[in-house]
Parts: C-alpha cells; structure tokens; sequence
C-alpha cells in the first residue's frame, strides 16, 4: 500500500513536516518494537516501563529549552533548529542544575518532580506559541515530493534492525554487556555507582575513595535524576541504558538537522549513516557517556559551519531553498552564533574530559583554518567559541578547583600540583603510568597497526566501510567548499590527537563520527546527479546491511537473555554470588569492607572500597602494622563487621594498573590465624577467587 501523499498539516502553516515521514518515523518506532517483542517479552516490557521514566527525564528539558531559544533571539530559526537548540540547551541546563542543587543538597524526589514540571508546562506553552498560526496566517501548500523521495524512505527502514538491537541492549541489566568493555567495569566502578553514592547520601560530594567522581558527570546527572524519580538506584540500570539510548537518538536527528541545511537528501544520509554505525547499537547496551558527547558535538559543529557561513547559509524554514539567510539577523551576527556553539562545545566537555581535546580544540582548529586566508575575524571567531565553552564548562571546572585545587583533577598534575584526601604524588604517577601505552605499542609502526585495527579494520565494524567511503567521496568532491575543508580539518585533528596523545583505545574514537557523517552526507550533494544519487542510496543500504551483519553476529554471540538487576544483587548470577551473601544479611548494621573490589554498584548493604588509583586506608595500615591483631584492631574501630576479598581482580590489577604488594593470600591466611573468620569462599581453576571473612 502506497504511503499518503506528501502534505502539510492544515492550519500549522510554520511546522514544515510531511505526513509521510510522520509515518515512516512510526514504522521505523513500531518495526523496533516488534523485533525487541518477538526476542524477548521482558525486555519489551522493559522497554516500555522504565522508558517512562527515560522520557520524563529528557523530554521536559528539551521542550524547556524552547524558552531559552526565545532568549537568546533564535525564534527566526527554521523550526528543526529550534527543535535542536533546544534540546541541547534545556538537556545542558538540565545537568548544571542538578549538579548545582545537588551540591546543595537539594535531591528530594518532590522537589525534581515540581521542577520536571514546571519545564514541561513552559515548554508545552513554548510549543504551543510555536506550532499554532499567527492571526492572519493560511497554510501554505507544501512542496512537492522529490521523484527520489521513495527510495530514501525504503533507506529510512534500514533503521529499524539496529534500534531493535539497541533496545534490546538496553533491556540488559549493567553488567551483562560487553565483553571488550569488562562488562561494563567502568559502569559498575562510577558511572552508576557515583550517582547511586548522591542518591543515597541525599547530596552530591567529593569521594577521596573514587577519583572517578572528579571527571565531568553530565550524563551521570541524568542518570541521578532517573534514580531520584524512579526512587531506586541498583533497579534503575535500564533506565540509565534508555537516556542513553535517548541521547543517541538526538545525534541522529542533529545529524538530520545539520545535513537540512545543504539538502533534504544530504540529511537523510546524514542521519542514517549515523544511525547505522555498529557504534551507536554498541553503546545503547552501557551506561557510559559517548552519546551524550557525540549529540552535544554534533550540534556545536553544525553550529560552527552555520556560523562561518554567516550571509552564505540558506533560510528554509518555509522548506525551500534560497541563497541566504538573515532570518532575525542571525547571519549578521556570527559572533552570537559561534559563542553558543561554544557553550554546546562546553556541554559536551562536561560529559568527558576527552571532548575538549577530540571535539572543542578540532572545532576551533577548524574555525582557524578552514577560511581563505585573508579572511578576517577568524580570531574573534575562536575567541567567541572559547569563552562560550568556558561557560558552560566552568561548573564542573569550578567544583574540582574547590575540592581538590586543581580544575581538571586528576588531569594537569604537573601544572596543578594537588593532594586532595585520598590522593599524592604517588596516585599520579601510578595514574600517569596507568594511562599510557606499553612500551611495545609505543613504536610508531605499531600505533598505526592499532590505528588501522581499531578504526577502518576494526573487528567489529563499528564504523562501517559504507561510512567511511562516502566520508571519503563527499569531501574528494571537486566542487568542495568552505564547509567541507572544516570538516576534513576537524576529522584530521580527532585523528592525530588520538593517535599521539590518547592510548589508542577504540571506544575514544568514537567522536569522529561527527565529521564523518556531515561529510557522508554533504556526499550526496545539494543538488545531486541522478547517478550520484542512485550510488549514495545503494551505498546507503549496502553498508547498513553489512554493518547489521557484525552488530547481529556480536550481539547474538555475547549477549545472554536479557537479565533484570536482580539477578546480581540477589547472587543468582555466575561469578557474582558473593552479592547476594553481603546483600541477604540482616545482623544488626552491617558493614562490609572491600579488598581489590570496586564494581560496587549492586551492593544494596553498606560497603566501603577504594579504587585502585585512590590512596588505600586499608593498604596503609598493612603496610604500618607491627601485627595480625593490629589490623583487627582497624577493621573493629572503623565499624567494619565484614571484609569481602576479591583475589581474582587484586591479581588482575597487580599485572596492569598496579596493586599492594602487602596485600595477598598470605596476608589473610595470617589475619584467620589472629582471629579473622572466614565465612564463605568461591572458588575458580581450584584457587579462591572471592573470600568473605567475620571481623571478630
């Protein structure tokens, strides 16, 4: 049956929206939703429950962010970028206020649910005042369908299989995916741990026992405002997996958003090509913070070409095209233009320190470099955009220069000499050690065999040869401009700043997926040849297919049936029934201690550990102690009744990050001898790998 025809929406003569993309949008949703039922019934449950809670933390933010669009004087935009805009600012502004109240100790559930809605009831109105038509407006017909447009929906459908895949992924409880990424280590160390520790102590604070509570935590924000409104931490691991996947969704409508502005077919390229990737599946599976940084990027570098355009860029916001765009003076003012790209620059920084070298300094470097070289106000320009990321990126700058003396602990220690509680100079030089490449990946030859192994060779696919090809053509075009050189440099610098100053870790080069789906879909053109077309959309499809053939394959190989939290706190998992015995206990406050255990997030019982780069209390007092008794002595004062030894992962961390030498099995078969009791063991290859003892 033929989708409707092409029209506008009678009596919204400014929402330039075709009802055949409303359906195919719904397809798309519907067709997901159907494969993620089909697999598996808990996870579309899953789904569909803790997806309520996932919208109500950023759906509100972004229609409040409608308002700040009217303040900023940005109401001549087309209304896509209004739509973007907002998002973005109401999103950023959203996770600055939550670390501003949080600081204060404001984290009640009845404060956050008024706040959520008065941003819905202003955004709402926004909206309203928005879409409704202005006394005197008629509708205005709408375009006629390019003869093209159906084979970009049937491109649009390729979608489908790789939302499902991210949904289902998101159904998996933290900790069951991946393997490359140690089953979400990182997830379990801090990035829902931190936010569990604000949860439960009703404020956010400095932690001495974990440096990773210093790094910038936007997207940690949104997943404490998920626990605060669900009023659950270990449960509310879905719901962080769904934010997640929300900010992914919003990259591929940035996308969609910055390709509009050369062509209707350059978007739709855009945004697929992005929505493709195995990288973007991939990361909908872990509570980590690359979609937050790949959609705040996105729209900073849109913004950048947007304001380096200035009189060049079009205005079609009525859905056609014209050669410039002055619409409420926004071409006239680059400058404003590119102080808020800035400020989203900076938003994006305050998700990983990682952003402001492989996305704020690619972007000012293309600012600098990309106009003819008599061209004025390229300095004013980086300045405008320096000051703007300065902005928004201060809070979190602010709040590290307050606790620990330096504004980008644990980074910078040679220029900040810092020893805050719980670090020295002893934890940088095992940080810095930690954090660089191993001698026998540091000769040139071998960086560019990972280069090539963890980009375009990549075993897993996650960038695709599709992607990487119309990249290729898209910026190799002879009628290359302006736009396309800034994006050629800002892809250019990502690679040679990963490649010299990073640890060549995959997962870091996930940012250059910004520049390469722009230049994928300037590919197509503004106003293609029907031959040039006809190859983007084989291409286009070609490359889907193949990509969805790895994320299937990885997918189907390491993924278990979806699993809800439960079945980690309650011990019932494999490797992790040592939870459910710390979990189940109900002696009069207990507390446990944890040695060489940091994943403590499924700990529903009292614990204290200590990340491997943190001064160690525990290792302090081994190493000062004149006997066994003495340290029981410790564990007595410090109100410990239990110490729960993980000796697998202290033999791990001894091998890489560096561990204790003084703490070791010896150490506890001396500590049973002086009265330390052991009450459970674990055993794997016939060796303890997990010991639980009673403090006497």
């Amino acid at each position: 049956m033929p989708l409707p025809p092409s029209i506008k929406f009678q009596n919204v003569p400014q929402l330039n929206l075709r009802l055949s993309s409303v359906v195919i949008t719904l397809c798309v949703v519907l067709a997901a939703l159907a494969g993620v039922g089909w697999s598996s019934s808990y996870a579309l449950f899953t789904v569909l429950l803790d997806g309520l809670t996932a919208l109500a933390v950023v759906v509100p933010a972004g229609l409040a962010g409608l308002g700040l669009i009217r303040r900023f004087g940005l109401t001549g935009l087309p209304i896509r970028w209004q739509f973007l805009l907002g998002n973005v600012l109401g999103i950023g502004a959203q996770s600055i206020l939550i670390l501003l109240l949080g600081t204060a100790g404001l984290l009640e559930r009845r404060i956050w649910i008024a706040v959520i809605a008065l941003m819905a009831l202003a955004g709402l109105f926004r909206l309203a005042k928005l879409l409704l038509p202005k006394p005197g407006e008629t509708a205005q017909p709408a375009p006629p369908p390019s003869r093209h447009a159906g084979w970009e929906r049937v491109c649009w459908l390729t979608v489908a299989p790789f939302a499902a895949v991210a949904l289902l992924a998101t159904a998996h409880a933290p900790g069951l995916l991946w393997s490359e990424e140690g089953f979400g280590y990182d997830v379990l160390e801090y990035h829902l741990q931190m936010p569990k520790e604000y949860f439960r102590a009703g404020e956010i604070r400095y932690a001495e026992h974990n440096v990773y509570a210093s790094f910038p935590a936007n997207v940690e924000m949104l997943y404490l405002l998920g626990m605060i409104l669900s009023q659950s931490d270990v449960e509310a691991g879905c719901i962080a997996h769904l934010i997640h996947l929300l900010l992914g969704a919003l990259a591929v409508f940035a996308a969609w958003v910055v390709g509009r502005d050369c062509s209707p077919f350059a978007a739709t390229t855009a945004a697929i090509a992005m929505a493709t990737t195995g990288w973007l599946t991939y990361l909908c599976g872990l509570a980590y913070v690359e979609n937050g940084m790949l959609f705040f990027g996105t729209v900073a570098a849109g913004m950048v070409l947007r304001a380096q355009r200035a009189t060049f860029v079009r205005d079609d916001k009525d859905g056609s095209a014209s050669p410039q765009d002055n619409s409420n003076g926004v071409a006239s003012r680059p400058g404003m233009w590119m102080a808020l790209a800035g400020a989203v620059a900076g938003i994006a920084c305050g998700c990983k320190y990682t952003a402001a070298t492989l996305i704020a300094v690619p972007l000012i470097l293309a600012v600098l470099l990309s106009q003819p070289a008599g061209s004025r106000g390229r300095m004013a320009l980086a300045t405008a955009f320096i000051a703007g990321c300065s902005l928004t990126f201060s809070p979190w700058l602010i709040r590290n220069f307050m606790y620990t003396g330096n504004p980008c602990f644990p980074l910078g220690q040679r220029f900040f000499t810092s020893s805050p509680p719980g670090w020295g100079p002893e934890q940088t030089a095992q940080w810095d050690a930690a954090h660089r490449l191993s001698p026998e990946e540091r000769p040139l030859g071998r960086k560019i065999e990972l280069l090539w192994k963890r980009i375009p060779g990549d075993h897993e696919q996650r960038f695709g040869p599709a992607l990487l090809l119309l990249a290729l053509l898209g910026w190799l075009d002879r009628r290359r401009q302006w736009a396309d050189r800034a994006l050629g440099i800002m892809l250019a610098a990502q690679v040679l700043i990963w490649f010299f100053t990073t640890h060549l870790f995959a997962r870091f080069a996930v940012v250059m997926l910004i520049p390469l789906c722009l230049m994928a879909g300037r590919a197509a053109g503004i106003t293609p040849r029907p031959w040039r077309r006809s190859a983007v959309v084989i291409t286009l499809i070609a490359g889907a297919a193949w990509n969805f053939s790895h994320v299937a394959r990885l997918y189907q190989r390491e993924s278990p049936s979806p699993l809800p939290p439960s079945v980690f706190y309650e011990g019932k998992l494999s490797g992790y029934e040592h939870l459910g015995n710390v979990n189940s206990r109900t002696s009069l406050r207990p507390k446990t201690l944890l040695v060489g255990e940091s994943r403590a997030f499924y700990f529903t019982k009292p614990v204290d550990y200590t990340v491997v780069f943190n001064r160690n209390p525990f290792a302090e007092v081994v190493a000062r102690a004149d006997s066994e008794s003495q340290i029981i002595t410790w564990f007595q004062k410090r109100g410990y009744t239990h110490v729960l030894v993980n000796f697998s992962e202290i033999s791990r961390l001894s091998r890489t990050y560096g561990f204790a030498e003084q703490i070791n099995a010896e150490l506890f078969n001396r500590l049973e001898k002086a009265g330390l009791q052991r009450l459970a063991a674990w055993f794997s290859l016939d060796r303890a790998h997990v010991v639980i003892y009673r403090v006497p």
